[in-house]
C-alpha cells in the first residue's frame, strides 16, 4: 500500500477521470537501461510495462491516436498510449507487447536518430555537460543557466565543438542507448495500431530555438516522417515542460506549421479531451505496482492548457 492510499481511493479516482483523457507517456522499454536513461528515468523494465500497460487496458478505453483527429466524442476513461524520441526498446519490447495485446499508440519520432543512428541532442548536452571538464567556464562565459540540453542551441553548440573539438558521437551513442533504425520504423508503419508523430529532427529544447531554427527543425522531420504511411500531423514538444520546454510562441508557429494536435508531458489529466494542447502523465520504472498507479492518478490534477508565457 502506498502511505495515503488504500483501494477504498479507487472509486474516486475513477470518478475524477470518468470525462477526461488520460495520456501516458513511455520512453525505453528495457532490462538494461542506459546511464542516460537510468538518469533521467526513461527506462521501464519488460516485465513492469506489461503490468503497467494491463492495468491501463483493464481500467481505461485506449483510444487510437486518430480519434483525435477525427474529433468525434471519446469514449468514458479514455486513454492514449504514447512514447518519445524512438528508444530501440520502445519498438522490440513496448510496441511489440502492445501489438500482442491489440493496443494502438502513438510513436513521436526524432528522425535524425532513426535515420543516420546518431544520438539525439539531450543525449550530447547532456554527455557534454557531465564529460567535458572545461564545461563549468564555459557556462559561464556563454551566459548558460540550468541544465544544458534545455539552454543549448546550435550557436551554443557549434561554438563549443570549435573551443573544444566534436564529441566522441560513439562514447554519447554508448551512454545514451540503442535507437531504432529505417528497418524497424518501416516495420512498424504498416501497423494499424501505430501513429508516428513529430519530435523534431534532432530534439532541441523548442523553447530555446529561434524561430526559424525550431521551422527548420519541424519541417525536417516532418519531411522524413512523411515516407510512412501512419505518420500524422500531430507533435510532442521534447523535453515537455511548460515555459521551460516550450512558449506560447512555439505553439502559435505550430499552429501556422499545420500541427493538429501538439502534445507536452506536463503531466494531469486532460479536462478538455479534445483540446489542442494536450497534457501527459509519464510513467517510469518506480510505477512499480498497481497501487502506485492508482495512486498516481489520484495525485493528478485535472486541468485544461497550462498558462504559457
Amino acid at each position: 500500500m502506498v502511505v495515503g492510499f488504500s483501494i477504498r481511493s479507487i472509486p474516486l479516482v475513477r470518478r475524477v477521470y470518468k470525462n477526461r483523457l488520460t495520456i501516458f507517456v513511455y520512453h525505453d522499454v528495457t532490462d538494461t537501461p542506459s546511464r542516460f536513461a537510468e538518469e533521467f528515468g526513461l527506462a521501464v523494465p519488460k516485465e513492469m510495462f506489461a503490468m503497467q500497460v494491463s492495468w491501463i487496458a483493464r481500467n481505461f478505453r485506449v483510444i487510437h491516436p486518430r480519434a483525435l483527429l477525427e474529433g468525434a466524442p471519446l469514449p468514458e476513461n479514455a486513454a492514449l498510449i504514447t512514447f518519445d524520441d524512438g528508444f530501440h526498446g520502445a519498438f522490440t519490447n513496448g510496441l511489440a507487447q502492445l501489438e500482442k495485446m491489440k493496443l494502438p499508440s502513438v510513436i513521436f519520432l526524432n528522425m535524425q536518430a532513426i535515420i543516420e543512428q546518431q544520438p539525439i541532442l539531450s543525449a550530447v548536452a547532456c554527455y557534454r555537460e557531465r564529460h567535458l571538464p572545461q564545461y563549468d567556464e564555459f557556462a559561464r562565459a556563454a551566459g548558460i543557466s540550468g541544465p544544458f540540453h534545455l539552454a543549448c542551441t546550435p550557436e551554443i553548440m557549434d561554438r563549443m565543438n570549435k573551443q573544444f573539438g566534436h564529441v566522441d558521437l560513439a562514447a554519447v551513442s554508448k551512454y545514451q542507448g540503442p535507437f531504432a533504425d529505417l528497418e524497424m520504423a518501416r516495420r512498424y508503419a504498416n501497423s494499424e495500431l501505430v501513429v508516428y508523430g513529430n519530435h523534431l529532427y534532432e530534439h532541441w529544447n523548442s523553447a530555446a530555438l529561434s524561430p526559424a531554427e525550431f521551422t527548420d527543425q519541424y519541417n525536417r522531420n516532418k519531411m522524413a516522417l512523411a515516407q510512412f504511411k501512419n505518420s500524422a500531423e500531430i507533435f510532442a514538444f521534447p523535453n515537455g515542460q511548460p515555459n521551460t520546454c516550450y512558449t506560447k510562441f512555439n505553439m502559435e508557429l505550430l499552429t501556422r506549421l499545420g500541427t493538429r494536435r501538439i502534445f507536452s508531458a506536463a503531466g494531469g489529466i486532460n479536462r478538455i479531451p479534445n483540446d489542442y494542447l494536450l497534457g501527459r502523465m509519464a510513467l517510469g520504472p518506480f510505477d512499480c505496482s498497481q497501487n502506485i498507479l492508482w495512486y498516481r492518478l489520484l495525485r493528478a490534477k485535472v486541468s485544461g492548457q497550462p498558462v504559457l508565457k
